[in-house]
Order: C-alpha cells, then structure tokens, then sequence
C-alpha cells in the first residue's frame, strides 16, 4: 500500500511559508469528452 500527497501554492507564499520552489507549473490542457 502507498500513499501520495500534493501541495500547491503560489510562489509569493511559499516564500512566505520559507518553502523550496522544486517545480513549476508552464501549461495545461484538457479535453472535453
């Protein structure tokens, strides 16, 4: 069994929150079914 889990914030506050940027998000898409 495993487990996962996601953050996201905006940049502003992970500096705030003194949290390391480890990646960004450049685009998405989606497709309508």
């Amino acid at each position: 069994d495993g487990a996962a889990a996601l953050v996201l914030v905006s940049g502003e506050k992970a500096l705030k929150l003194g949290i390391p940027v480890i990646a960004k998000i450049r685009g998405y898409a989606d497709a309508a079914q």
